[in-house]
């Protein structure tokens, strides 16, 4: 597994938290919105890891801790749209400033700025969808053996005769339907 890799992993429970909440009826959205913006930036940092280091033998959070430390959606898209434009588009940026501004205020309830006490939408989840959809396809990811691969394929990837653990598939199943109801293409998520 790369080093960047443990940031996918962190990002797809993320995204399952986010998939899991959201299933218990809304009422929750915000904290659910706050772990999608979580797994958002989580797979922006795989992305910029990858981008130094392809592989991922030597680059790690403590490495590139200067440019890691930032929670700025914006500023971490920037530096991936060096490599890949879709993350300067001018509505991806606008749309990831707003979702930074979201992780703050969902973080910190008690903000007193009414700039950054925003309310999230269930509007923005297809917007969440197409730059998680982007993020998670662009990361040079060859093994796709994190637990959204696993979850949504049922199997190991390049292994499709390996079978999860009838258990572990059962439990996590919930996980699966949840982030079925949530976006419109997971499956579009991981390598087959």
């Amino acid at each position: 597994m790369p080093k960047w890799g443990n940031f996918v992993g962190a990002a797809d429970e993320d995204l399952l938290a986010f998939a899991l909440i959201m299933q218990a009826g809304g009422t929750l959205l915000n904290i659910a919105m706050y772990h999608l913006t979580q797994a958002t930036e989580k797979y922006l940092k795989a992305l910029v890891l990858s981008i130094i280091d392809p592989k991922g033998e030597t680059e790690t959070f403590h490495t590139q801790r200067r440019l890691l430390r930032t929670h700025d959606l914006v500023k971490l898209a920037d530096f991936c749209g060096q490599e890949f434009p879709y993350y300067k588009r001018q509505d991806v940026r606008d749309n990831l400033k707003r979702f930074t501004f979201f992780d703050q205020s969902g973080r910190y309830p008690w903000t007193q700025d009414p700039i950054l006490y925003v309310r999230f939408s269930t509007s923005d989840i297809p917007i969440f969808e197409e730059i998680v959809f982007n993020l998670r396809n662009d990361i040079p990811i060859d093994i796709d053996d994190y637990i959204l691969g696993m979850v949504l394929r049922r199997s190991y990837h390049k292994q499709p005769n390996e079978l999860l653990d009838r258990e572990d598939l059962n439990r996590l199943q919930i996980t699966v339907d949840s982030l079925r109801k949530c976006f419109r293409n997971p499956d579009g998520l991981v390598r087959h």
